[in-house]
């Protein structure tokens, strides 16, 4: 099985902070570091959507 970290997490609509290829998925897709997006997650919870948001209000 091929480790690919670029591969899209399953449950796509909530950011688990929990596996360190969801976190590198997610940095990559909003374009922050791991701190902004823990940062974004414990402000405002684990939409996908509403972190992009909070993400690019941000920055």
């Amino acid at each position: 099985m091929d480790d690919d970290s670029t591969s899209t997490p399953i449950g796509v609509t909530l950011i688990s902070l929990d596996k360190p290829e969801e976190i590198v998925f997610w940095c990559k897709s909003f374009n922050c570091t791991e701190i902004e997006l823990r940062r974004a997650v414990l402000a405002i919870g684990p939409s996908a959507e509403r972190v992009r948001d909070h993400l690019a209000t941000h920055k």
